[in-house]
């Protein structure tokens, strides 16, 4: 594997002079075999899938990759490994953030201030400790200055950075002696999502059901790549799922004969967020709820397939999905079903996905794993259930 291949765009990543490590609780291992990873897949995992990735040499070190941000790995290597000096970068084409730890502290920090997730996720100017050995021997020491508002790092900055603390090359094929792979079971703003659930307004959407019963009402998901992260949203509207029968009339627009990069206004749906589990959680439930709830089959009008959001970037429209939820209450159990009508811009006809028979945390996981899975022709969710 090159290092370089998963530098693509953006990257976030941590050095540490130790093998074996273990990163607690929070993480649970995937034994994922990936003898025949290929570096892009490598890169899906992390950047689609949130998965970490440790990569351990024997006699050298463990370089570990992950796209989290809150309740990141690094703060908990930096905690449970302190006795040894480790190295963070993260940068992308507008940001730099480099740090020095050890005995759990900062010993330097440089940061510029910029973006990554195309916006989502920035960082402000931060200059911390005394330069680093780095920066003595090229003489170039970052300060913060009473007159300057902007300290600059590049990505090749950066990646020189690397160079100097990391002893691994970045160009050369390197077969590492341990590869592990690690998901966030236990994400705090899952649990907060889960806290509450069920609420009073999804009781209420269930009280008047006393036998088995078959809910005619859906709403529509879609979810598609852009740059570095997904994206996903539902639709405004709710649907009679029994009129889903091609999302070309759903859409209502001859989409497979063109190509649009273009992000445009749409009152199709609310305005797409980058995709994680827990978000994917919350935006589901209340999904659910609305669809169970008295009311019309209320649609809307329109003649083109557009998007709204104010952040810059692509949208292909080769790399949509469309899913809807089929919701059930059999034999006293509630039970969703997921669909779908359009995998990576190809349209289907209404493809079993995936099966919801509760909403336990590690069920939703699997659960949301098993879409992801269907996109990327994976099977992670199955090694969330060892």
């Amino acid at each position: 594997m090159k290092i370089n291949n998963l530098f693509k765009d953006e990257y976030q990543c941590m050095f540490l002079n130790e093998t074996n490590i273990s990163l607690g609780k929070k993480y649970k291992e995937l034994k994922i075999p990936t003898e025949n990873f290929s570096d892009d897949k490598f890169l899906e995992y992390i950047k689609y899938r949130y998965v970490t990735v440790c990569f351990e040499k024997k006699g050298v070190g463990t370089l570990v990759f992950s796209n989290h941000i809150a309740d990141n790995p690094f703060d908990i290597l930096q905690k449970k490994y302190k006795e040894f000096p480790a190295y963070y970068f993260w940068a992308s084409d507008t940001l730099g953030n480099f740090k020095i730890l050890k005995d759990g502290k900062i010993q330097r920090k440089i940061a510029s201030k910029g973006y990554v997730r195309d916006g989502f996720i920035g960082s402000e100017e931060q200059v911390i400790g005394k330069p680093c050995e780095y920066e003595i021997q090229n003489g170039k020491v970052y300060k913060m200055k009473y007159d300057e508002y902007t300290i600059k790092i590049s990505k090749d900055e950066m990646a020189k950075m690397f160079d100097y603390y990391v002893p691994l090359n970045r160009n050369e094929d390197i077969v590492f002696d341990s590869i592990k792979l690690y998901y966030n079971i236990d994400h705090g703003n899952l649990k907060y999502e889960l806290k509450d659930f069920p609420d009073a307004k999804f009781s209420q959407a269930l009280i008047h059901i006393g036998k088995n019963y078959d809910y005619e009402f859906t709403k529509p998901l879609i979810i598609f790549k852009q740059k570095n992260i997904l994206r996903s949203t539902f639709f405004k509207n709710k649907y009679s799922k029994f009129n889903l029968k091609n999302v070309k009339k759903l859409l209502k627009l001859g989409l497979f004969d063109k190509i649009d990069e273009k992000l445009r206004k749409t009152d199709l749906f609310f305005k797409p967020r980058f995709l994680m589990d827990y978000n994917f959680v919350s935006l589901f439930l209340d999904a659910i709820t609305e669809s169970l709830l008295p009311g019309e089959d209320y649609k809307t009008t329109y003649s083109e397939y557009r998007i709204s959001f104010d952040e810059p970037g692509e949208y292909i429209l080769k790399t949509s999905s469309i899913f809807y939820f089929s919701a059930e209450f059999i034999e006293g159990k509630f039970n969703i079903k997921i669909y779908s009508m359009m995998k990576n811009g190809k349209p289907v006809s209404n493809e079993f996905v995936a099966e919801l028979n509760g909403f336990e945390k590690n069920e939703l996981l699997v659960f949301y794993n098993q879409i992801l899975d269907y996109i990327f022709d994976d099977n992670l969710a199955e090694y969330l259930l060892v």
